[in-house]
């Protein structure tokens, strides 16, 4: 059976640079105390904050103009049906696009 090590608990040396912080204590004692609430995750021209019920995403889209896409993760988990733009996700989706940005900030990177 195949295993895999935590770089935190390695012996092999560490960058100098490392993003992010160590979920070690969750992997140590799942009953642990933690901040976050969402995950951060970058593809080829944009990023997606995931949080328990929903996913939003800004990317690069025609054109090269920002596009945007919105799912209730609750309502729609294979994501058939972008909520973006749509006046009744509007307050939903304006603070998601503030956390997504103050994430993608807080990371050293920028989503224009």
């Amino acid at each position: 059976m195949a295993t895999c090590g935590r770089a935190d608990a390695s012996t092999a040396k560490r960058a100098k640079r490392r993003w992010g912080r160590s979920f070690a204590a969750l992997l140590d004692n799942p009953e642990a105390e933690h901040q976050r609430t969402d995950a951060l995750i970058q593809v080829a021209d944009g990023f997606c904050l995931r949080t328990d019920n929903w996913a939003y995403m800004k990317y690069a889209g025609e054109n090269g103009e920002e596009a945007a896409m919105l799912y209730d993760m609750t309502a729609d988990p294979k994501q058939y049906k972008n909520l973006s733009g749509h006046p009744d996700y509007a307050v939903i989706e304006k603070r998601l696009e503030e956390r997504l940005e103050a994430r993608v900030a807080a990371a050293g990177g920028g989503t224009r």
